[in-house]
């Protein structure tokens, strides 16, 4: 045996026992007398990344790859070390040069798993775990892997028997029930997850990831304070546990305990500070609190340490967007779809960039990821027929059916209808389902060609007839080419309210008395859906309006279906009619808007209706507003009677509704007054 040979199996001895300090000495004394030899290089490099040393071990192994290019060891220990330092890509690419060398090498194809998993492809994932089982079948992380990735596919029918089959094999495996439970909730087996988890949750050792998933499954059920409990017992437990500051630190952002939120994504991120995840999750939290830059820094933080991350480059896409800079976000999501194609909410805030900036061309293909999970768009089960959907495909005008139905809110299906008419020559028979609110306006403007149904009449008619197409109301711009602003049709208007439609005698008067004494009626709208999770930017309270009210010349009319009692009070002390009890439908709204001279919403139906009647509108907007009204117009592309008043930085209603009083004062008691006038102000 020669002297470097007994001084390598010498230190690989004190390193297999632990002494380090030991074992680095001896590899470096064989250094000093071979500096390229392949196995000291790599054995220090293991050495290193022991000791977290991942920089320093990165070198010492790429340098025994160079001495020794088809060293399948020394290509593992670096692609292992790259995935400890979340260099993902890498990582499966050097794991992708063992398995050239060795094609059924079972820890390469481990290590692959497990990484492919960490970049949640789990397509590519799926496929290294069945091949690693292919030669160890008896490997249950292997099998884990396997299953949750079946899971997180949605290939459910395949994952119920994948997770028994391992579960008959390790009835006790508490991570396997862990997450089969999720897959019950999944198969709407709610209950049986719950008891399963339940069941984790009281061992005399509580199963810690179960305590999270419990906590929020009970959360999303109602169950705040116990899901709070449970998460705090998971940090009580381990204070040390990374993920459970995670978990706790997002349902504390959910409960709008923001504070307390970034406390616990601060102590994870002191846990961690080498991982990105607690970075990605505090930069959301500072967003909602305000602190933008900060947020900016910690996300910027989280690329720097995971270039691949995919979570982070969506995040930024949407912090981009909420910050009303769209050409900043296009190119934050691009970088996530790159890494992840399928990630339908950066697929989605694409479109939304794109369609924000006025690109149809790329935005409206985009838009259909809507259906697929997009976090920003409102939920909606994806529509299930067994025509297909019409995208634009030539059609037999003499024959095809279609069936057109809304999929939002009232404001899109407004939006949307103005394309209707469109489909007269390319369908024999056109089938519109909207909903209830909206049926009486919608059958008075549209020809008797189009069949018009509310929602529960055509759940049944959809159910008993066979159409030939089918199509979602947003989906209508792209089946029909829509490429620019320019081409959108009925911008002048395409409602009319109904002819004769009396809604309150009571309004009646008001609006005669204002008209002969030259008095200028205003409709007003301060509130939308409180339901919608952007509600909060979008609308303000109605005490900010108090600044209009005194405005010498002008009657104001509440245009709010839904309003508080202490609304209500507030209203009748300023003198404003209040119309809530009079608007059962939208026939009713629209009959109301077309008597007045000029409506003043926010970003709600109203200002949807009042510029598909032709009405003068003024839309208060937030700074950080929807694709629809384009990023910094003025007008509206979609309709000509809207013009916006734009929040210049977040949260300044103060700001806008000085502008607005001014611009109202100037008009009422301007040369050139009446609705036209307001059309004319620039805001």
């Amino acid at each position: 045996m020669t002297t470097l040979q007994s001084t390598l199996q010498l230190a690989f001895g004190h390193h297999q026992a632990g002494r380090l300090d030991a074992a680095a000495q001896g590899y470096q004394e064989i250094l000093k007398q071979e500096p390229e030899h392949p196995d000291a290089l790599n054995l220090l490099g293991v050495l290193c990344s022991q000791r977290k040393d991942h920089a320093q071990a990165l070198t010492w192994l790429l340098k025994a790859i160079a001495a020794k290019p088809e060293f399948s060891d020394a290509w593992l220990n670096f692609a292992k070390t790259l995935s400890s330092t979340r260099r993902l890509r890498e990582a499966v690419g050097a794991c992708d040069v063992v398995l050239r060398l060795k094609p059924q090498h079972a820890e390469a194809l481990a290590t692959q798993a497990r990484t492919l998993r960490k970049l949640n492809q789990f397509d590519a994932a799926l496929q290294s775990a069945r091949a690693c089982l292919a030669v160890q079948a008896d490997s249950l992380e292997m099998g884990r892997i396997e299953a949750a990735c079946l899971l997180a596919l949605k290939r459910y029918d395949e994952a119920g028997p994948c997770f028994e089959h391992w579960l008959a094999k390790s009835k006790n495996d508490e991570a396997l029930s862990n997450d089969y439970a999720m897959l019950l909730v999944h198969l709407g087996r709610t209950q049986e997850a719950i008891a399963r988890l339940e069941a984790l949750v009281g061992l005399p050792k509580p199963f810690l990831p179960a305590c999270s998933n419990l906590g929020n499954l009970l959360y999303d059920q109602g169950e705040h304070e116990r899901a709070l409990a449970l998460h705090q017992t998971v940090v009580d437990t381990n204070p040390e546990l990374y993920a459970g500051w995670i978990n706790y630190g997002n349902v504390l952002q959910k409960h709008e305990r923001l504070k307390e939120a970034r406390q616990a994504l601060e102590v994870a991120v002191r846990l961690k500070p080498d991982r990105s995840e607690a970075y990605v999750n505090l930069a959301s939290i500072l967003m909602a609190l305000g602190e933008e830059n900060l947020a900016f820094e910690r996300l910027n933080k989280a690329i720097a340490l995971a270039p691949d991350f995919v979570d982070a480059w969506n995040n930024l896409g949407a912090m981009e967007l909420d910050c009303a800079r769209p050409g900043n976000a296009q190119k934050a999501y691009a970088q996530a779809v790159a890494r992840d194609p399928q990630l339908a909410a950066a697929q989605f805030g694409l479109a939304l960039s794109y369609l924000m900036q006025g690109d149809f061309t790329r935005g409206w293909p985009l838009y259909e990821w809507r259906w697929l999970g997009a976090s920003q768009a409102k939920p909606q089960e994806a529509p299930r027929f067994s025509c297909p959907q019409w995208t634009g495909q030539p059609t037999r005008p003499q024959a095809d059916s279609i069936v057109v139905y809304h999929e939002q809110g009232f404001g899109d299906t407004l939006q949307f209808a103005r394309f209707l008419p469109q489909l007269l020559g390319k369908f024999a028979q056109i089938t519109w389902v909207i909903q209830p609110e909206l049926y009486e306006l919608v059958a008075h403007n549209f020809p008797p060609q189009i069949q018009l149904l509310t929602s529960a009449q055509g759940q049944s008619v959809v159910r008993s007839r066979v159409f030939d197409w089918h199509c979602p109301m947003g989906s209508l711009p792209l089946a029909l080419g829509l490429k620019s602003g320019q081409q959108i049709p009925g911008r002048a208007g395409y409602l009319k309210p109904m002819a004769g439609h009396a809604v309150s005698r009571k309004f009646d008067d008001l609006v005669r008395h204002a008209k002969q004494e030259q008095k200028t009626v205003i409709g007003l709208c301060w509130a939308g859906n409180p339901g919608l999770a952007h509600n909060k930017t979008r609308s303000l309270k109605l005490s900010m309006l108090s600044e209009l009210m005194p405005i010498p010349g002008v009657v104001w009319v509440s245009l709010q279906r839904e309003r508080s009692l202490e609304e209500a009070q507030l209203l009748q002390s300023w003198g404003v009619m209040d119309m809530s009890e009079s608007l059962n439908h939208f026939s009713d709204t629209a009959a109301v808007i077309q008597q007045l001279d000029l409506v003043i919403s926010v970003d709600t139906v109203v200002v949807h209706l009042a510029g598909a009647l032709g009405k003068p509108c003024w839309l208060l907007n937030r700074f950080q507003s929807e694709w629809r009204w384009m990023h910094g117009a003025q007008d509206s592309a979609w309709y000509a009677s809207v013009q916006q008043w734009r929040q210049e930085r977040k949260n300044d209603w103060p700001g806008v509704l000085a502008r607005v009083k001014a611009a109202v004062t100037e008009v009422v008691h301007g040369p050139h007054q009446g609705a036209q006038a307001f059309d004319e102000v620039n805001p």
